[in-house]
């Protein structure tokens, strides 16, 4: 994916997704995205990432850290908001 591929994914997926839940199916985890920006790979290659937090903490704060990060791609395809 391009830059600017990346940036117009998040455009148009950005205020469905932002601080929203999310659930997994196929791992059971529900997860809050906290951010969404463009990275670049080892490879030059970019994509829209996505950094969660899990939604089954009683205290999820994104001053505690990221639980995980993802790409906005599979978040879209994998799981269902919730």
């Amino acid at each position: 994916m391009t830059i600017d591929e990346a940036k117009d994914l998040i455009i148009k997926n950005y205020d469905k997704y932002f601080n929203k839940t999310i659930y997994f199916a196929e791992t059971g985890e529900r997860l809050v995205v906290k951010a969404i920006d463009v990275t670049k790979d080892d490879n030059g290659d970019y994509d829209a990432t996505c950094y969660t937090e899990n939604a089954n903490e009683e205290d999820a704060n994104f001053e505690n850290g990221i639980f995980e990060h993802r790409s906005l791609t599979s978040v879209i395809t994998q799981g269902k908001l919730i």
